[in-house]
């Protein structure tokens, strides 16, 4: 009973002390990285049972990340690595279809783990990383075979591979070869000794095999022992245990990996379709953050139906840990973090203390931060503008013998106050440039009226203020845009979606003249038709109820359709038309909105939310603030109990 109780106590106290390790590697993380505090949560919690009782694991846990490029996935997979002392048991491998120059040899997911520190039947780390760069089905949806690493997908279902084939031919190899060498001592490369003795005699030595001929026995023989032990085998030894494996026949059997803890990871822009916009650093970056949030693991299986089989995605499990976007605050604090880290090694170096100003973070912000490209992009603009601008400064305040320096940004210069005197070093932000050559022209004008337009006729039909109004972008494709939230997909919603994507160009025709509009609204006209046409032809939303496509050879199953869509055009182009006229008369009665919001805009180049809301209510029209996530969906349940109500008197 007291050696039963012994065991549990031990056991007992295994698991706290491994418990606290993993709680101290999950803090560890959480300081480092900012605004993954739940990504960190939820990763520690899926690999408990494997790093607490890893006795337990019959295959391997499995852990997907998913997120836009930047995000700190493989960074903080090798922080975990090292905050659980894994580092001799850990191998990244990076997922492709194409096989590298200098890796030909390695094919195989299981050559690569042959080669490497981790051991079968023992606990470790893979990281397969880059998974958006493998695929088992093409663009097309073709199978494609000719492919490395085929075998990933047995490991990931058992973490066992099937035996090697020349797994017999190669213990004959090693067998034969200690028996040459046993005939032929001079030449056996192993147990030689050194020239200059070999007229002497042998001593005895503890160590008879080197280190890389141990190795090699372990890694083929499936050695338990340790290489130190191997090393002190002579060749009777060595022979003996040669033997024991040709006569084993499990060991024929494939090398079994099952209590590997693997991190799938990769940046499925499937899921993230806001990070195609790669351009749009004045998209505010809380929307991002916000609509990343919606993403969810039926929406992740539903792109890698994109790139892979049904049987391989289930190999990927249900462990589906989703980083969402950064937001600006993540942005912000990052910002802080670095270069706080750069001012506080300048004063261990040299002595000198810098005060950063405000100005100056707000410059790396605008010009530094690209909401769906991650943190690179900021690193890179702290390095060039503030890191490379250091020395200039740094060497005027050793000449004043004056410790103190005081930067901030003013007028395209970073200005330094040494004392009483200012130092300047011009610089231009690439992004401000690009903005102040846009706003140095009527064009402003055109396009804050246009995306007033659009922002007013938005905020009439649904209650609501915008996600974001800007007029002034950095973008060469576009030079405003106005949010939108998601919205409910039924047929007034859609009708009033229509409106405003028309509403752009209604403003320009109102306020300028038909003669006078621009072309900035073809994509506005675009998605209106393509919108309508669904309706008409796809949703039974008009006088038209079965489903029209044209006959296509390709697709048999749709000349089972009504094929005839010539009498549709006629009713798309009137809804177009009605829509179009609908948002002219919503501007017309909200003219003064208008007028105010254009203004703001030609003066500011965007405008707030509370901003919005006020002007709205000044003008009669009562909105609300609601978040980027939120759907748009309303008056169902008004609808459903006015219906049941009047049928059960």
């Amino acid at each position: 009973m007291k050696k039963q109780n012994a065991v549990l106590e031990e056991l007992l106290k295994k698991i706290r002390d491994r418990r606290q390790k993993l709680e101290e590697a999950g803090n560890v993380l959480k300081a480092h990285f900012v605004g993954l505090d739940t990504v960190i949560d939820d990763i520690i919690k899926n690999l408990e049972v494997w790093y607490i009782m890893p006795e337990l694991i019959k295959r391997p846990i499995i852990i997907n990340l998913w997120g836009m490029t930047g995000v700190g996935k493989t960074d903080l997979v090798r922080r975990l690595v090292k905050a659980l002392n894994f580092s001799d048991r850990f191998v990244e491998i990076q997922l492709s279809n194409q096989k590298a120059d200098d890796d030909i040899y390695q094919t195989t997911i299981q050559s690569v783990l042959s080669l490497s520190n981790l051991e079968p039947d023992a606990p470790g780390i893979l990281l397969l990383d880059e998974i958006q760069r493998f695929r088992f089905i093409d663009e097309d949806g073709s199978e494609i075979r000719d492919t490395r690493f085929q075998d990933v997908w047995m490991l990931l279902s058992d973490g066992k591979f099937s035996g090697e084939i020349d797994s017999r031919a190669t213990i004959f190899s090693m067998f034969f070869e200690s028996l040459y060498y046993k005939d032929n001592p001079e030449e056996d490369y192993e147990n030689v000794v050194t020239r200059r003795s070999r007229n002497k005699k042998r001593k005895e030595r503890k160590y008879k095999q080197n280190y890389y001929s141990a190795k090699r026995l372990k890694k083929a023989l499936k050695l338990k022992e340790s290489i130190e032990d191997i090393m002190t085998w002579d060749l009777a030894k060595k022979d003996q245990v040669l033997t024991e494996k040709i006569q084993d026949q499990s060991f024929y059997d494939g090398e079994d990996y099952s209590k590997l803890l693997i991190f799938v990871s990769g940046n499925l822009d499937e899921a993230y379709t806001m990070a195609s916009e790669c351009e749009e650093i004045d998209v505010d970056a809380d929307l991002f953050h916000d609509y990343s949030l919606k993403i969810n693991v039926l929406t992740i299986k539903k792109c890698l139906k994109e790139r892979f089989k049904p049987e391989q995605i289930a190999r990927l499990g249900n462990v589906h840990v989703i980083y969402p976007s950064l937001s600006k605050s993540a942005y912000v604090e990052i910002a802080r973090r670095k270069i706080e880290e750069i001012v506080n090694n300048i004063r261990n170096i040299y002595t000198i203390n810098i005060d950063v100003d405000q100005s100056i973070y707000d410059f790396i912000y605008r010009n530094g931060v690209f909401p769906t490209q991650g943190t690179r992009p900021l690193f890179t603009t702290i390095s060039a503008f503030f890191e490379n601008s250091l020395p200039f400064f740094m060497l005027h305040s050793i000449e004043n013998a004056n410790p103190k320096i005081r930067l901030y940004f003013e007028n395209d210069h970073i200005c330094g106050c040494i004392g009483k005197n200012i130092y300047q070093k011009k610089y231009e932000g690439d992004i401000d440039k690009i903005k102040q050559k846009k706003a140095s022209n009527e064009h402003k004008i055109i396009t804050s009226v246009h995306e007033a337009g659009h922002a007013v006729v938005y905020a009439a039909l649904f209650g609501i203020v915008p996600t974001q109004i800007a007029a002034r972008t950095a973008s060469d494709h576009n030079n405003g845009f106005v949010g939108f939230h998601e919205i409910n997909m039924s047929k007034e919603n859609m009708l009033n979606q229509i409106c405003i994507l028309l509403s752009g160009r209604a403003a320009e025709d109102l306020v300028f003249g038909t003669m006078m509009a621009t072309d900035g609204s073809i994509s506005d006209y675009e998605r209106a038709t393509v919108m309508t046409g669904t309706m008409v032809r796809t949703l039974g939303m008009s006088t038209f109820v079965s489903k029209i496509a044209p006959p296509t050879v390709d697709i048999p199953e749709v000349q089972h359709l009504n094929n005839n869509s010539d009498p549709t055009n006629e009713l798309i182009e009137q809804m177009v038309r009605e829509q179009r006229d609908r948002a002219s008369r919503k501007l017309v009665e909200y003219l003064g909105l208008l007028h105010e919001v254009s203004n703001v805009l030609i003066v500011k180049g965007s405008m707030n939310d509370d901003e919005f809301k006020s002007a709205c209510l000044k003008h009669g029209l009562e909105v609300k603030i609601m978040e980027a996530k939120d759907l748009v969906c309303t008056g169902y349940r008004e609808k459903y109990d006015t219906f049941f109500q009047n049928g059960e008197k």
